[in-house]
């Protein structure tokens, strides 16, 4: 993720690049989630399809904005 990305609430992620401290949470690349909210920090808060639901510091982490998918054009998001 950089700095000129922004998130809204409802987009879903897939972590790619994670800092080993967010491993206490369960979190690694490959994980998916559901976008709650981006406070004025920067802090990325996301609800992860596990069940956990973690605040990922813009630093200390890597994102992708996944397109889900979509019956009506049968295109997938990754």
């Amino acid at each position: 993720m950089t700095g000129e990305e922004r998130f809204v609430r409802g987009d879903r992620v897939e972590l790619v690049e994670v800092d080993d401290g967010y491993a206490r949470f369960g979190l690694a690349p490959g994980m998916r989630g559901t976008v709650m909210v981006c406070d004025s920090l920067g802090t990325v808060h996301v609800a992860w399809d596990f069940g956990v639901r973690v605040g990922i510091i813009s630093e200390l982490a890597h994102f992708v904005r996944l397109i889900e998918d979509s019956p009506e054009t049968g295109i997938t998001g990754s």
